[in-house]
């Protein structure tokens, strides 16, 4: 299982304790990795078009470039049910919306605040 943590070395990271927080569902999940992602810009790339926003090409490209890439480089289950996308807040809208548009790819959704309009 791989779990995609959006917005992975931004400043939600020392606040709500993601370490600790994969340490404790490793103990009651199948063995897992986690891939932190790091925007280059997140108020372009996590909004909606509509919002002048980037989220499909976000979305394209983490579904189509990177998860490919991470199951060709490591041993993983590559089907959408085991593969999961984490965000808080903006982070959170985008794993929304990546899971919307590609729920072949990402089949579980772990959305904590989702800053949707």
């Amino acid at each position: 299982r791989v779990f995609f943590h959006e917005d992975g070395v931004g400043d939600c990271v020392p606040f709500l304790r993601v370490p600790e927080v994969l340490g404790t569902l490793s103990r009651f999940l199948r063995p897992f990795m986690c891939v932190a992602i790091f925007p280059l810009t997140r108020t372009r790339e996590f909004v909606p078009e509509e919002e002048e926003g980037a989220v499909r090409m976000y979305a394209r490209y983490l579904a189509y470039d990177v998860k490919r890439w991470v199951d060709a480089n490591y041993r993983t289950r590559t089907s959408g049910a085991d593969t999961a996308l984490l965000g808080v807040g903006l982070g959170a809208q985008a794993a929304l919306l990546c899971g919307i548009l590609h729920p072949d790819r990402f089949g579980i959704v772990l959305a904590l605040a989702p800053s949707l309009p």
